[in-house]
């Protein structure tokens, strides 16, 4: 599970929302050069005492997805389980990749 949390704050009473964002490769890569694509792996998305979580469950695309957009002076946070699709067959081995989440202002 991966903690994904923040706060947006703009002073006074006007501004625009922040947008988060995570971006990943095409595909995770083991160090035979065998490859799995990252859009078979998708997560769950929960929180203490959340109804509904603030950061929807999902899958990666393999590429930038915008995950949520957050309003002025608002903190959001989500716990994120992974877990492979079983979409294909892969070889045996550690496959190695990077999810940047990225929380942007306007």
């Amino acid at each position: 599970q991966v903690y994904v949390g923040g706060f947006y704050r703009v002073p006074g009473t006007t501004g625009a929302a922040a947008t988060l964002s995570v971006s990943t490769p095409v595909s995770l890569a083991n160090a035979n050069g065998d490859t799995l694509a990252f859009s078979s792996i998708a997560w769950t998305s929960s929180g203490n005492g959340d109804a509904t979580p603030t950061i929807p469950s999902g899958a990666f695309t393999g590429g930038a997805q915008t995950l949520l957009s957050v309003t002025r002076n608002t903190w959001f946070e989500s716990c994120l389980a992974f877990r492979y699709l079983n979409t294909q067959l892969v070889p045996a081995g550690t496959f190695n990749g990077v999810a940047t989440f990225t929380l942007s202002t306007p």
